[in-house]
């Protein structure tokens, strides 16, 4: 008759099932649920770089498409809102608004300033004072012929977009 013991891979040399063979066995096993968890977090990181492959592909091409100008614009923005802060300090100070823009302690700072900023139709009357703040883009660092204005309001006007040519 045919013992199973006999048969069976691990007791090829003598029918008997020893401790060394069992730690053989144990230890393939451990090896193969290894190899398998690697297995699997390298399936998982590859699914994750194509993932992320396809959604780069999909934004890097929309958003190299984005102008330049528009991050310009966001300065001039910027400095008009400042420039209204300043303007209303000023008059809260002394009850005028106030042309000159360095009396007013404006004065846009940076390696490039894309925009020249004036302030035009000043009112002096204490009853109605007002005032009209500019934004001229100048080159070679801003679309030419770019606009902004903004009033005593605090209502701010893109007048010219330079960046809808």
């Amino acid at each position: 008759m045919n013992d199973p013991a006999s048969t069976s891979a691990s007791a090829g040399r003598s029918g008997v099932v020893d401790a060394a063979d069992i730690a053989v066995v144990i230890e393939a096993r451990q090896l193969r649920r290894r190899f398998q968890l690697v297995r699997r977090v390298l399936r998982g990181l590859l699914i994750f770089g194509f993932v992320g492959g396809c959604l780069a592909a999909i934004a890097i091409p929309s958003m190299a498409s984005f102008p330049p100008c528009r991050s310009h614009q966001s300065e001039a923005k910027g400095n008009l809102k400042a420039l209204y802060v300043a303007e209303e300090s000023y008059r809260g100070e002394f009850d005028v608004y106030q042309s000159n823009t360095k009396l007013i302690g404006f004065e846009p700072r940076g390696n490039k300033i894309r925009y020249r900023y004036v302030v035009t139709d000043v009112v002096t009357d204490v009853r109605t004072p007002s005032f009209v703040g500019w934004a001229f883009s100048t080159a070679p660092y801003a679309q030419e012929g770019d606009v902004w204005r903004i009033s005593d309001k605090n209502d701010l006007e893109n007048v010219v977009n330079g960046c809808a040519r």
